[in-house]
């Protein structure tokens, strides 16, 4: 009976290391799936920030070219005008001085 019992206890002693095994392993899992969940979410948000940016840079990119056109016509008409007054001084208003005599 005593050598019976021990076959039993021990038995009883590997059933519960296995079930202790187990619990840990579902623990794991447990934990797994929560930093999984936490990443998806991670994920999520960065897709939608980098939507945000995108869209944000787009538009400022829009402002600066527009900008840039302002200032490029602003000199445009800059330069004409003072030619413009270089010649009338040349030439006189009436152009006297430049007409063919």
């Amino acid at each position: 009976i005593n050598a019976e019992y021990m076959g039993v206890s021990n038995l009883q002693h590997e059933i519960d290391t296995v079930k202790d095994v187990m619990l840990d392993n579902i623990d794991k899992v447990l934990a797994r799936g929560e930093k999984l969940d936490a990443l998806t979410e991670t994920a999520a948000s960065l897709a939608n920030n980098a939507q945000q940016f995108h869209s944000q840079a787009r538009t400022l990119k829009r402002a600066m070219c527009k900008k840039h056109m302002k200032l490029t016509l602003i000199l445009i008409a800059i330069v004409a005008v003072v030619i413009i007054i270089i010649v009338l001084i040349a030439c006189k208003p009436n152009f006297s001085r430049c007409g063919a005599s």
